[in-house]
């Protein structure tokens, strides 16, 4: 409750800033398990130029790895000599 305030000495806040939004819904365009969105739309399927983009990636964090690894074998390989 608040303390000596009446419904006229509000915090001078409009009547439309005073009414509640309807909540947005979170996750709305979350995956479903069978690879649907939430909302109905049918499985998202990426466009040539993402699945490009993300065999690019791939690859590059393929090659990546494989110096990491390469790397992290050689050091340890001299850490037994």
């Amino acid at each position: 409750m608040n303390a000596g305030a009446t419904l006229e000495e509000g915090s001078g806040a409009t009547m439309s800033e005073d009414e509640d939004e309807p909540p947005m819904l979170e996750g709305a365009l979350d995956m479903g398990s069978d690879g649907h969105d939430m909302m109905g739309f049918g499985p998202l399927l990426p466009t040539d130029s993402e699945r490009s983009l993300m065999e690019r990636v791939r690859q590059e964090l393929k090659i990546e790895l494989k110096q990491v690894k390469k790397k992290a074998f050689f050091e340890l390989n001299l850490k037994l000599v």
